[in-house]
């Protein structure tokens, strides 16, 4: 029995690893360590939000609970889109979600409960996609610290629409602060595992061509530029 219940946990976690590890065909080598880090991202932003709605329905403000069940929807497509490799599709879906959310959140409970920071997490996690359109990725990082800029201007002063308890709200503030820590420790810990497994696999490649062409460096005929 014993036996059996750590082969069904290792086949459990082996499960796991390969969910946030291991690309599907869809995604070329070289887009590697962006598939770890938006997969374990949008996966992150799932769940948190799925959380999140639990925890409004418990406070009463039911207008973030049906907006909610958009955010679930819109990462959950964000996921579909960065396991097929379309990591840029997954961002932009993902960072617009958030901003609107986080402006809807400030705007009903106010600004001490501190979900807004979550925005501050896009910072880094913009430039973990593949090399290329860089205009598009200072768009959607500009979107990000214009929208923190909009709700602390507009929503930060204004007295929320529900009035929760200050001992929640401390809470909820000091809970948010380190989560937004933990998910930078997160992407970058990740984006550095997956460097470490692309850099070995490049390796191996080089290592085994190098080795296919050390084969038949003696029966290379310079003259005829061809092998023997």
């Amino acid at each position: 029995m014993i036996g059996n219940s750590r082969l069904s946990g290792y086949r459990i976690k082996r499960r796991i690893t390969n969910f946030f590890m291991l690309p599907p065909i869809e995604i070329h080598p070289e887009e590697y360590r962006s598939f770890v880090v938006f997969n374990v991202g949008l996966l992150a932003g799932f769940l948190i939000h799925f959380c999140v709605t639990l925890l409004f329905e418990y406070l009463g403000v039911f207008q973030m609970v049906l907006f909610n069940i958009f955010s679930l929807t819109a990462y959950a497509m964000g996921l579909w889109c960065v396991r097929r490799g379309r990591f840029l599709s997954g961002a932009i879906i993902a960072v617009a979600e958030l901003v609107i959310h986080q402006a809807l959140v400030v705007y009903f409970i106010g600004w001490k409960p501190g979900f807004q920071y979550y925005i501050l997490s896009i910072t880094g996690v913009v430039f973990f996609l593949p090399p290329g359109r860089s205009l598009v990725k200072i768009a959607i990082l500009a979107w990000a610290a214009l929208g923190f800029v909009f709700i602390g201007r507009t929503f930060a002063t204004l007295p929320p629409v529900y009035s929760i308890d200050a001992a929640v709200l401390d809470f909820m503030h000091d809970f948010n602060i380190t989560a937004v820590f933990f998910l930078l420790a997160l992407f970058t810990s990740y984006y550095s595992k997956a460097a470490v497994w692309a850099e070995s696999k490049l390796t191996r490649s080089l290592n085994l061509a190098l080795s296919s062409a050390n084969v038949g460096l003696w029966e290379w005929n310079i003259e005829e530029n061809e092998l023997l």
